[in-house]
């Protein structure tokens, strides 16, 4: 295994650049974030936590599984299937403007209407025939993505919304969120956490990848008693849309996508449908009682 280093203060994420082992075409990872150190450790060793990734040859199709470990005592990672001396380039991204990032974010209390507003005009460009094939078979992919993208956006405005919008379901996330189950607070230390709960549910949700549809169906079900359903067609669309951003629209065997516009209305009805049965059970929660 390939061999980084990298810093985790102050940093949110990471991307990764180096060549492909098999055909030497340059390879950029996925953006892989940094997970905190436990800070409540007493040793580096036992501070450690730590976050996975990928990277895809456009080229030849090769995958790269990425691992990376944060300590207080510094970060490092390894990328399977290279060799232990290959040079790899780490790129690092500071740590944004959260706050900036939230209020964006609650300012787009009417997230419903964004979303209908968005798929109407990903309905129209669907009706648009280009006469060259190339570009068509760009635009669908594109078309593809910008679906998945809209219902990823109404399921983050409408999860963070809602649930920091009571005391009641903010509770519920802390007492739920897996990040804060497995996180031990000293008893001295109390006041503090309690003092900057809101700030701390406020990052770790903006942190949540809202297209990771299994992990984002429990935290609607636990917070907020929201049945996402059956999820099972949404998840192989989400994997299209991976194959799609990362492998020029191939599968990991190298079979091409063929996305065509009644794939595109097929997958406008599956998301449409399953964004009017999770807001109407968001609507049903605007008048939950204040703890």
């Amino acid at each position: 295994m390939a061999k980084f280093n990298f810093n985790p203060f102050g940093n949110e994420s990471l991307v990764l650049k180096f060549a492909c082992d098999e055909c030497g075409y340059n390879v950029t990872s996925e953006k892989i974030a940094i997970p905190q150190p436990n800070y409540l450790a007493d040793t580096a060793r036992d501070s450690q936590t730590d976050n996975d990734g990928y990277a895809v040859c456009d080229k030849c199709g090769k995958e790269f599984k990425i691992l990376i470990y944060s300590s207080y005592g510094g970060g490092n990672g390894y990328v399977r299937n290279l060799s232990e001396e290959w040079k790899i380039d780490v790129i690092e991204n500071p740590e944004s403007d959260y706050e900036e990032l939230y209020e964006a974010i609650s300012n787009n209390n009417l997230f419903y209407d964004t979303f209908k507003n968005e798929i109407e005009n990903l309905k129209r460009l669907n009706n648009i025939k280009l006469d060259d094939d190339s570009l068509e078979n760009t635009l669908k992919r594109q078309l593809y993505i910008g679906i998945i993208t809209s219902m990823e956006t109404y399921l983050s405005d409408a999860f963070i919304n809602t649930t920091l919008g009571s005391k009641n379901f903010t509770r519920k996330f802390v007492e739920t969120f897996k990040e804060f189950k497995e996180k031990p607070i000293k008893l001295s230390e109390l006041f503090e956490y309690h003092n900057e709960i809101e700030i701390t549910c406020k990052k770790h949700m903006l942190k949540v990848i809202y297209h990771n549809i299994p992990k984002v169906k429990i935290m609607y079900k636990e917070t907020l008693e929201v049945d996402l359903g059956d999820i099972e067609a949404l998840c192989k669309a989400v994997s299209i849309r991976h194959d799609l951003v990362h492998r020029s629209g191939k599968t990991k065997e190298g079979k091409e996508n063929v996305i065509d516009s009644d794939k595109i209305n097929d997958l406008i009805l599956e998301v449409e449908t399953f964004i009017n049965r999770v807001d109407k059970q968001i609507e049903s929660k605007q008048n939950e009682p204040v703890l």
